[in-house]
């Protein structure tokens, strides 16, 4: 106790990851299966990642092709409009 007394602040932090360390360094690194599961993971990971990049290229496609029916939609509106205009001048001459 009196050892803890006399380390404080940033003493202890040291002294807690030097100990940690040490700790670490004797359990002797990851275990073959430790090592397995992390590869399923990275694995996993980049599948993912590459279906996500998918998806977005996917969803930017159909964001412009709904951008596009919409423009098109628009100026079949406006010529819509312009020949109701144009009948409704004819009929009322």
């Amino acid at each position: 106790m009196h050892l803890l007394r006399k380390v404080d602040g940033k003493r202890w932090l040291v002294t807690a990851s030097v100990c940690t360390a040490f700790l670490a360094a004797c359990a002797g690194g990851p275990s073959q299966k430790e090592m397995s599961v992390l590869d399923e993971q990275i694995k996993a990971t980049e599948s993912a990642e590459s279906t996500l990049a998918a998806k977005k290229a996917e969803k930017a496609r159909l964001e412009r092709l709904v951008a596009e029916k919409k423009a098109a939609k628009s100026d079949l509106e406006k010529k819509k409009a312009e020949t109701l205009r144009n009948l409704s001048d004819m009929s009322a001459e």
